[in-house]
């Protein structure tokens, strides 16, 4: 479902796997799209589940920008399986499914630290080359911006 704003924008959502519920949202204009998924577990425990993994995957198909919920990494499972929130290799692996441009890796542990998060980015980044993807990849932070 979407709309189509004033400025030409149209706007779409999709429902996200969330405890609590919620929305992503998809901006189209001039034939290129941003879409920000926040606060979702790709693959939640069963039966929580409001998307699946092949609707997202349309959903953010050629996206310029996939900003996405990379809030874990694999140490950090099982004992948060269900809070809502996905690992970052999930949000690497939905992004080069879709074929997305630039994955920007949001919603981060607030335990970690700014050098935990570079890091994250690097071995990121170097995943996405090993795999020979020229997917780009940035850890967002305060103040960042991007231009399409």
């Amino acid at each position: 479902m979407g709309f189509l704003g004033q400025q030409g924008f149209d706007v779409s959502h999709i429902a996200i796997n969330h405890p609590r519920g919620g929305y992503g949202y998809r901006i189209e204009n001039g034939g290129r799209w941003v879409v920000y998924l926040t606060d979702n577990e790709l693959h939640p425990p069963h039966g929580n589940k409001a998307t699946d993994l092949d609707e997202f995957i349309q959903f953010c198909k050629d996206a310029e920008v996939l900003i996405h919920d990379a809030q874990y990494l694999k140490q950090d499972m099982p004992q948060r399986h269900g809070w809502g929130h996905s690992l970052v290799s999930q949000a690497c692996e939905l992004a080069v499914a879709a074929g997305v441009k630039h994955l920007v890796l949001f919603h981060h542990d607030p335990d970690r630290t700014d050098n935990e998060l570079d890091l994250i980015q690097e071995d990121t980044r170097s995943w996405f080359k090993t795999k020979n993807h020229t997917i780009q990849c940035t850890a967002a932070f305060e103040g960042l911006t991007l231009e399409m």
